[in-house]
């Protein structure tokens, strides 16, 4: 550690040296936030917090997440400087295939905690980490580094009011006020101030101080925590581009937009004083190069690079037969789990009635989480806590999980590959008459489309709980997709649900009819009034909609005369899209894609719904019925 606040100013400009060299060569970054940050980010990782390169997922360590992703290159530099990877390789930032993005990414580099990019997502992850954190009366606290102008999204101030509440004194939020963004100076843009009141009145201890100040900054540091019961709230007064005359305090160096010359770098290199590029930053601080608290030295830690499949659950004997709602399926699952592992925990959105959550808290009221009417606060909240050690569960309507909250799902969890389980309550039109705002015909094609994210539709009330219980051992993000309508059992006794995996319901070669959630049981009756016509349908469930059973689309494709697919969502992205992009590029055979057909649906119950649209299982006979015939016509026969 380095405490003397002279050597980390003088290592601070030595990073902005390197960082400078490091955006002209690759004529990328973000010049003015990486210098306005620069002495913050010296100051905790020199200074303050406790962080072992050799084991970056220790699980006592100190979280750090820069919210202004863009800022990387600096990042990159410190990381590099304390020791988390080679410094020879931040000559590599932002070439092909390396793994300093333009961005930080966790799930590439160690000493990175969550991904970040998009704006205004690392308050909310670093709630969620320090929530989680005070489940476990855990020592290790959360810091977050936001830009001013991120402050303008509104995600930010979900996660400020949930802190206050949740009381997180092990928090702190840094502002960096450097008064510029992209365009012009914050308070032109969207005026801020007074920004310290703003973040009191939300619950906060605040305090200011001049950001590049390593003395003020390492005794605002040593004061933590400022008022106990109070999360911390730092505004570091700061310059864009501090150090370099032709660069600070100019909006058009939010980004490295142009190269320097020679004479242009040479000067700059000068007023940040002597050095250069080389393998590191002088030597006089050899303990810099692993920073370490010396606690828990024998623990092991938690990698973020392990097999999808290394979490292990014991058999919780959920096997339900019944018929009903799904969701109660759920609901037992969750407090089954919940008893078998204390990482479980619920997230939700003021849904514990409509999600069926009464019983988790009355049995777990402690690891419950309910964030309020903020779904995109929810969804970070979750992946903080995931980054905590927990396995959460967020529980929410699916149109307002799935829609509102669509960046932070593929932001925070997918490319963050945070273990996060997605439950999308009542889904498709279970909502009937509220109307299209309160449908969720989108979700499949929204959450199948992000790299990494698995997707689940069950049919039945056993499948949903065995469902669940695969989701928890999965390692990574995963969306059931659950209605609330009461749905009959299609399985048998002795059915077990694997990811991936269809199950064949009805045996036939005529036609297949593949489905999923609420109208398996309804393609199964389908298949009866079939086979009164002597037709033999072949019924799949296809539970899991992403990764999708290749095998048994192009089984049914190379052994019926076409394929029906069935599914309560639009017709576009859903099931019949995932099925139809094997079908056409494997086995191309005649097909019909039942659904909604992109419009919003009319006022009416569901259950009309499905009779409007034809989602019926006379419906569905008169679909492959037509199928059948078209081919028939087209051949001749």
């Amino acid at each position: 550690m380095i405490y003397d606040p002279c050597l980390l100013a003088e290592r601070a400009n030595a990073l902005r040296r390197r960082d400078l060299l490091m955006l002209n060569r690759a004529r990328l970054g973000h010049t003015g936030g990486d210098f306005s940050v620069a002495d913050i980010l010296t100051t905790l990782y020199l200074a303050v917090l406790r962080v072992d390169p050799l084991r970056p997922d220790w699980q006592e360590r100190d979280r750090l997440t820069l919210s202004k992703g863009h800022a990387s290159g600096m990042l990159y530099n410190v990381l590099a400087e304390v020791g988390f990877f080679p410094v020879e390789e931040l000559a590599t930032f932002a070439q092909p295939g390396s793994r300093l993005n333009g961005h930080p990414s966790n799930v590439k580099l160690p000493g990175v905690e969550t991904s970040t990019g998009p704006l205004g997502h690392g308050l909310p992850v670093a709630v969620g980490a320090a929530l989680g954190a005070k489940m476990d009366g855990a020592a290790w606290r959360t810091f977050v580094i936001t830009g001013d102008g991120e402050l303008q999204e509104g995600s930010n101030w979900e996660a400020a009011m949930a802190a206050g509440h949740f009381r997180l004194d092990n928090l702190v939020w840094i502002v960096d006020r450097n008064g510029l963004q992209q365009g012009a100076a914050t308070e032109q843009t969207i005026r801020l101030e007074p920004l310290a009141d703003k973040m009191r009145a939300f619950g906060w201890a605040v305090r200011e101080v001049d950001g590049h100040d390593h003395a003020a900054l390492l005794d605002l540091f040593r004061s933590l925590p400022f008022e106990p019961g109070k999360p911390n709230g730092i505004i570091a007064h700061t310059h864009k581009g501090k150090g370099v005359s032709f660069i600070q305090d100019r909006p058009e160096w939010h980004h490295h937009h142009r190269p320097l010359s020679d004479e242009e770098l040479a000067a700059a290199l000068a007023e940040l004083g002597a050095g250069g590029w080389g393998p590191g930053i002088g030597g006089e601080e050899a303990d810099v190069r692993r920073q370490t608290s010396g606690v828990g030295e024998q623990q092991a830690g938690v990698t973020h690079h392990v097999s999808r499949f290394t979490q292990t659950l014991p058999d919780l004997g959920l096997r339900i037969h019944s018929s009903g709602d799904c969701r109660d399926a759920f609901a037992a699952a969750l407090e089954a789990l919940a008893r078998a592992d204390p990482r479980v925990v619920a997230v939700c959105n003021d849904s514990v009635s409509s999600s069926k959550l009464a019983g988790f808290a009355k049995a777990f009221p402690e690891r419950l989480v309910n964030v309020g009417i903020a779904e995109q606060n929810m969804i970070g909240v979750a992946a903080g806590l995931a980054n905590a050690g927990k396995l959460p569960f967020v529980c929410a309507a699916s149109c307002f999980l799935t829609g509102r909250a669509l960046e932070q799902i593929k932001a925070d969890l997918a490319y963050s590959r945070a273990d996060v389980k997605l439950c999308g309550m009542s889904s498709g039109v279970a909502y009937g008459e509220l109307g299209a705002t309160h449908h969720s015909l989108e979700d499949l094609a929204w959450t199948r489309a992000i790299a990494d994210m698995t997707v689940i539709v069950p049919a039945d009330l056993n499948e949903t709980a065995q469902a669940v219980v695969a989701a928890a051992a999965f390692r990574g993000p995963v969306f059931l997709r659950l209605s609330r309508m009461p749905v009959p059992n299609v399985h048998g006794a002795d059915y077990r649900f694997e990811i991936g995996r269809a199950a064949c319901l009805r045996a036939g070669n005529d036609v297949a009819l593949i489905a999923c959630g609420t109208m398996v049981s309804r393609a199964l009756a389908a298949a009866d009034l079939l086979a009164e016509q002597g037709v033999q349908a072949r019924v799949l469930n296809m539970a899991t909609v992403r990764p999708i059973d290749r095998h048994a689309i192009i089984a049914a494709a190379q052994e019926t005369a076409g394929i029906v697919t069935v599914e309560e969502h639009t017709t576009f992205g859903g099931l019949g899209s995932a099925v139809a992009e094997v079908v056409a590029t494997t086995h191309p055979v005649p097909m019909r894609i039942l659904g909604f057909p992109g419009v919003f649906a009319p006022t009416g119950s569901a259950a009309w719904l499905f009779e409007h649209f034809g989602l019926t299982p006379a419906g569905i006979r008169d679909a492959a019925l037509e199928l059948l015939s078209s081919l028939q016509r087209s051949t001749g026969s």
